[in-house]
């Protein structure tokens, strides 16, 4: 009898902390934008490269563990 990997969260509990995950590392783009006394241009730029870098982030975390 094999035993196969089970992680015990279904597709949608994963979809969601995947979403939770690339806004945490978006926001916080943000975050650094804001408290830096950054330019309204700059604090979008920040934010554009914060989501960016999460989902590369997302896809290098799952690509490891797969």
């Amino acid at each position: 009898m094999s035993r196969g990997r089970r992680s015990g969260f279904d597709a949608d509990s994963i979809r969601q902390l995947k979403i939770a995950f690339i806004l945490l590392v978006g926001l916080s783009g943000t975050m650094m934008g804001v408290y830096g006394g950054g330019s309204l241009e700059l604090i979008t730029l920040t934010t554009i490269v914060g989501f960016v870098a999460g989902v590369a982030l997302l896809w290098y975390f799952s690509w490891l563990t797969s």
